[in-house]
């Protein structure tokens, strides 16, 4: 290779890699936060359930069956478009 080549070759991959470095920043943050939010969301989980199950006396009774099985129906509906955008 000539050698008033190679300087501008190194310079152009030089300035490639640092406008990848960006991006990598941003998703390397974007990930470490939200690693962080589902250690604080399971603290937050363990606490509420060493307090003597307090999970069992936040409940709502739904004497409607048709709202049941609605809920149950979209809670499915909304695991599976979940399961399909993240796989």
């Amino acid at each position: 290779m000539d050698t008033a080549v190679a300087p501008l070759l190194q310079d152009s991959v030089n300035q490639d890699d640092n406008a990848n470095k960006q991006p990598r920043n941003l998703w390397r943050f974007f990930c470490y936060f939200l690693h962080l939010f589902l250690v604080a969301l399971h603290i937050v989980l363990l606490v509420i359930s060493a307090l003597n199950h307090a999970e069992h006396r936040i409940t709502l009774p739904f004497d409607n069956e048709a709202l049941t099985t609605g809920l149950s129906g979209g809670l499915q509906v909304f695991y599976i478009v979940r399961h399909a955008v993240t796989v």
